[in-house]
């Protein structure tokens, strides 16, 4: 019977324990337990608790307090620029003039109706005045006819001729009368026809309508301007105003005739309130309101800030803005109490600069998150690394 071999050596034993080994050293740790993370470091603040006396800062344009936008009430081709802007100019200088032939001719020609009329009435007079003596004459002839009639001593036919012609004379009376009746009429419309030729004659210049700056000129000599078509813009800098709409909160601190500090280029100038909108804008509800200022220090164009004092608020419990968490549209704080989170809803008020005022929610000394809340959640372990004052 034949032996049955192996086709290979076996391992030694040396060589399996050397293998077993290796896989023991070579095998990955075992992941650490589950447990609780670390604390997070965080910066926290002391909610405070002062008397605020908050000033609303706003920033817009100084504008002239007196702007004027003229336009042309006629017609015409421009034939004369006489300003440019940056001009100074007094009132009733002439700004720019149109062609004023055809306004002339109507002027010349309500003059010659006007005189015509007045010439027709002088003759109408004195038909009338002729008319009622050869009426008056007539009368008394008819009285003579039938006088004789009546005593059978006169014809028939002069006596119906002359009461014909009595009639006669009768009728064209009463049209003189009604002519010069009318006259005081027609002369009235003859004056108004020319004094509205006179007035667009002048009005084909354009004059200052008071002493100022030119702001801008929008016709060149050629141009064809409509009437209401836009000519120049005259501003008077003797008075800035500072023009901003406000929220309701601002507004209803302010009253007319206040004091108001506004800064130009760092320059602290007083202004006082002199309009100020009491019903809000029906879309921005913001209430619109101006400053007068004196333009001797300052210039229209200028940018300018505005402090505009409000309401003093006693005791107000005050947080940096970057503690707060805004969440589908809520606010909310985080309270450290024994080393953990607490998230707590806060009603806020006015906004200070970098705080807000708190109304609801928090109480003064708390300790909240200062910043960097956005991560930050409800019972999370805290360590405390330090403290701000803001």
């Amino acid at each position: 019977m034949t032996k049955f071999k192996f086709p290979y050596k076996p391992l030694s034993l040396l060589a399996l324990v050397a293998v077993a080994a290796a896989l023991v050293l070579t095998r990955p740790e075992p992941p650490p337990a589950a447990g609780e993370p670390p604390p997070l470091r965080v910066q926290v603040v002391r909610v405070d608790q002062v008397d605020v006396a908050p000033v609303e800062t706003v920033t817009g344009r100084l504008q002239a307090a007196r702007r004027s936008q003229l336009r042309f009430e006629v017609g015409g081709r421009v034939v004369a620029r006489e300003v440019e802007p940056g001009m100074q100019v007094d009132a009733g200088q002439v700004l720019l003039r149109l062609d004023d032939g055809d306004f002339r001719t109507a002027v010349v020609e309500a003059e010659a109706q006007l005189s015509q009329e007045q010439t027709q009435l002088t003759r109408d007079r004195r038909l009338l005045a002729l008319a009622r003596d050869n009426a008056a004459l007539q009368r008394a002839e008819v009285q003579r006819l039938e006088s004789l009639s009546s005593r059978s001593l006169g014809s028939a036919s002069q006596l119906d001729a002359a009461r014909g012609r009595l009639l006669q004379l009768e009728s064209e009376l009463a049209q003189l009368q009604a002519g010069v009746d009318s006259a005081e009429a027609r002369l009235a419309l003859r004056r108004a026809a020319l004094e509205r030729a006179e007035r667009d004659l002048a009005r084909s210049v354009l004059q200052a309508p008071f002493a100022g700056m030119v702001n801008a000129v929008m016709l060149e000599p050629g141009d064809y301007v409509a009437p209401g078509g836009e000519a120049a813009v005259l501003i008077d800098p003797a008075q800035l105003d500072f023009y901003v709409e406000l929220r309701g909160e601002v507004a209803r601190a302010l009253e007319r005739g206040q004091t108001v500090v506004v800064s130009v280029d760092g320059r602290p100038l007083e202004g006082r309130i002199l309009a100020l909108q009491e019903q809000p804008d029906e879309t921005t509800f913001t209430h619109a309101v101006r400053v007068r200022l004196d333009g001797g220090q300052a210039a229209p164009g200028q940018v300018a800030t505005a402090a505009f004092p409000l309401r003093r608020r006693e005791a107000a419990l005050l947080i940096p803005v970057t503690a707060v968490l805004r969440d589908e549209g809520r606010s909310y704080v985080f309270r450290v109490r024994d080393g953990r989170l607490e998230r707590i809803r806060v009603e806020l008020g006015l906004r200070l600069e970098a705080r807000y005022i708190v109304t609801a929610g928090l109480a003064a000394g708390q300790l909240i998150v200062a910043r960097d809340v956005a991560a930050l959640s409800d019972g999370q372990s805290v360590e405390i690394i330090g403290a701000t004052d803001r």
